[in-house]
Parts: C-alpha cells; structure tokens; sequence
C-alpha cells in the first residue's frame, strides 16, 4: 500500500499524473492505514510443502528464481538479521518491517509526508506495540494517529 501510494503522488513512473515534487505550493503525502502487523502467513499444509507459503504479493516464500536472484522476493534487500531460509509468521513480519521502515525513509526522503494510523492496535500486546512503534518510525515527524476510540 506505502509504495503504491508513494507511485501515485510522485510524477514518475508508472503513474506520470503527479504534479513535479518541486512545485511550489504542492504538498505530496501519502496516508498509511493499517488494523495490524505485517504479515505473510507461513503454510503447514504439506501441499504447500516446497512454497512455503501460499501465493501472494511476494510470490511465494519457498521458490526462488536461481536466474534472478539467491532468495525469494520477501527476503530481498533484509538485513543478514532477517534468516533468508526460516520460513515462519514471525520471520516473513521481520522481513517486512524491514522493508516498509526502508520505504518510508526513501519516501521522506524524496520529500513525502507520509503519515500513519493505526486502528484496532493497543499497546499493551507486544505484538501491536510493537507494530505501533514501526508506523511511528515510518511516520513523518508526528504524523502518527491511533484509533482514538481505543481507551488504553
């Protein structure tokens, strides 16, 4: 969603309609909304045993193209703390907040304002905190919202 979002607003490819990002008086920011982690679910269906994964955005987890690259698409441009070949739910959410947290410095620093919300998230669940602290990274200076009907 980040990176369609940042392709919408700028004037390059593949969507040309975008004003010039040095027009004066042209703000481009892009909204990130999110219920929860980053997730790419692992698969335990023996069907699905040499995948790793079903298909997704990422293709899946557990084919990689040896003419294109060394890893699958998931794990491409992760850091050595992100294992290429541990196919689980917690390791494919690594490698995902890896690359939104580089996607949203590329788009700051390509002059985005990228501001983020989260709903249903609550802090005092590891997991979503932890979601919450990524989409704060992400966010440009204080542009970060929780649900506000959530109490905690």
């Amino acid at each position: 969603g980040l990176a369609w979002g940042w392709r919408t607003v700028s004037s390059n490819e593949p969507f040309t309609e975008g004003r010039p990002n040095n027009e004066k008086g042209n703000d481009k920011v892009v909204i990130v909304l999110t219920d929860g982690a980053n997730t790419y679910s692992a698969i335990s269906d023996a069907s699905y045993a040499n995948n790793r994964s079903t298909y997704a955005a990422y293709g899946y987890t557990g084919k990689v193209n040896s003419a294109l690259a060394s890893v699958t698409r998931l794990f491409m441009n992760t850091s050595t703390a992100v294992p290429k070949t541990t196919y689980t739910d917690g390791n494919y959410t690594a490698a995902l907040d890896e690359q939104m947290q580089t996607l949203c410095a590329n788009a700051k620093a390509a002059g985005i304002m990228v501001m983020t919300v989260s709903l249903d998230l609550v802090d005092t669940k590891a997991d979503e905190k932890k979601a919450m602290a990524a989409l704060k990274a992400c966010a440009s200076d204080s542009r970060f919202r929780r649900d506000p009907a959530d109490p905690s």
